[in-house]
């Protein structure tokens, strides 16, 4: 789907045991009032975005026509268009761990800022001044039907720190739920890790990546209730998106793909991850993503541990469908980032790659390759080319459905 900008947006723009409760205290509110300082939401302006000029420079070299936005240190560019426009320079943003730039039918939410303080804001596509929605914010994540926004905000409080969970109607930002995480007590552990990311949404829940280190876990948020549910024997670091309750999530710490699902009480099947036997291929399984219609999966990585890049393609029920050789990687090294489909049966696949060789964490090779579902292998369809400053940040925008 391609993704069109208002007139009004562009002139401003351009001038992720058994199940357990997590130590957790929550509220709801109705009158917007949010329940500590630094989740304030105000209708407050920031400074307006530096204005971008409408050529790419060498960041993409021999430009396709794509339906899709992409971020490349601080710059949207809209790849819709030919040279692709620089829609908006917001800066550095909080990638990772924050998550991708979001287009919406109000306009662009972005987080900016140093990782875990970031400010989330909007920039209305009605062409008013840009509105701070959160500070102090790790991580964030808007429903599929763009009406409601979870974010997390981490502080490092002794003795394990703790988490206050945040749900606001979106975009009004009038503050809907608000629950303090503590962590979950582990055997032969001290004391509770309070530290939660928010990941996505899966119906009215919201899937969390809790913890630290052997105390890291999957864990599902209910705002309603306030419940923090431990998905035991999971992790969520590779979870794409959702179709419906299910999710990918990973086996343990690795990268082994888990189809779940999560019921409305936050309750996870199967039920402890650990101990699942069907699996994604654990080389293959980075950036689950659900097809539209949710009756595909589609992950990426390498045929065997050191095999060559490929996209594999997985039914909801767990059966290999096929696998696709992804061509014209430049390093040796192949990372998967963001699958996007555009139909069931197209879609877009971010990666980058780099050598042993390399010096700098940041000195990677990024494109996007296009995949069918009934072609023989994927193209590279756009190279990105920059010279990056210190960050390396690439993302597709994201867009609520």
């Amino acid at each position: 789907m391609s993704i069109r900008w208002t007139a009004g947006l562009v002139a401003v723009l351009i001038g992720v045991a058994a199940c357990g409760d997590g130590t957790s205290s929550s509220s709801s509110s109705t009158s917007g009032s949010p329940s500590s300082p630094s989740s304030t939401i105000a209708a407050t302006s920031t400074t307006s975005a530096v204005p971008a000029s409408a050529a790419p420079g060498p960041v993409l070299p021999d430009q396709a026509v794509l339906p899709v936005m992409l971020f490349v240190n601080g710059i949207v560019y809209d790849l819709a268009e030919v040279p692709a426009p620089e829609i908006i320079d917001i800066g550095q943003s909080s990638l990772p761990y924050a998550g991708p730039p979001v287009f919406t039918e109000e306009g662009l939410l972005v987080a900016t800022g140093e990782s875990y303080d970031a400010t989330v804001t909007l920039f209305p596509a009605d062409g008013g001044d840009p509105v701070e929605l959160a500070r102090g914010v790790g991580s964030f994540a808007l429903s599929p039907d763009g009406q409601r926004l979870a974010w997390a905000e981490p502080t490092p409080t002794e003795p394990g720190g703790e988490t206050l969970l945040v749900e606001v109607a979106f975009p009004s930002g009038q503050v809907l739920y608000t629950t303090t995480f503590s962590g979950f007590p582990f055997p032969d552990v001290d004391r509770p890790v309070g530290f939660a990311d928010v990941v996505t949404y899966v119906g009215d829940n919201v899937l969390l990546m809790t913890g630290d280190g052997a105390v890291a876990t999957a864990a599902v948020w209910t705002p309603a209730t306030g419940r923090v549910t431990m998905a035991s024997g999971y992790g969520s670091g590779i979870a794409g998106n959702t179709g419906g309750s299910s999710v990918v999530l990973s086996q343990g710490d690795g990268l082994c793909g888990v189809i779940a699902s999560i019921g409305d009480d936050g309750s996870v099947t199967p039920p402890d991850g650990g101990f699942v036997n069907d699996t994604l291929d654990c080389s293959a399984s980075w950036a689950p993503t659900f097809s539209l219609d949710g009756a595909v999966i589609a992950s990426a990585g390498t045929q065997g541990e050191t095999g060559p890049p490929i996209l594999l393609l997985t039914s909801t029920e767990g059966s290999e469908l096929t696998r696709l050789p992804i061509k014209d990687v430049a390093g040796q090294y192949f990372q998967p980032h963001t699958i996007r489909w555009l139909d069931n049966e197209t879609l877009l696949l971010l990666a980058s790659s780099f050598d042993s060789s390399r010096t700098e964490y940041w000195d990677e090779e990024w494109g996007i390759w296009r995949c069918h579902t009934q072609d023989s292998e994927c193209d590279l369809a756009q190279a990105i080319a920059f010279s990056p400053t210190d960050f390396n940040q690439v993302a597709l925008v994201d867009a609520a459905q």
